[in-house]
């Protein structure tokens, strides 16, 4: 395996994530850089009447940056199967990606 390509692997637990739990009334993916709140995101609720994972999907993009300046851009999926999230567009310094942590936080009514 490739430097690069272990180098992605490496670091591809700091730039997504999951919960099991459907968002049935949507929520907040909290994410920390450094143990400092840097974002708060929504979390969709997923189409509930929809038959399957792909009916049931929905899609929220938000943009933030942080204090350095740095910009992120954080995809999250809900669905009736959970909640995934991606950061899609992100710093190159290994050290801030290194640093980011989510917490999934779902509405209860």
């Amino acid at each position: 395996m490739g430097y690069l390509k272990q180098k992605q692997i490496d670091l591809e637990k700091y730039l997504s994530g999951t919960d099991a739990l459907p968002a049935l009334n949507g929520g907040y993916l909290y994410i920390y850089k450094n143990k400092k709140l840097l974002h708060i995101a929504s979390i969709p609720s997923p189409n509930l009447l929809g038959d399957n994972y792909r009916q049931s999907l929905v899609e929220n993009d938000e943009y933030f940056s942080d204090e350095d300046g740095n910009e992120f851009t954080i995809d999250i999926l809900s669905s009736n199967v959970g909640v995934d999230w991606h950061l899609t567009f992100y710093p190159d310094d290994e050290n801030i990606i290194k640093s980011i942590r989510y917490k999934v936080k779902q509405n209860e009514f």
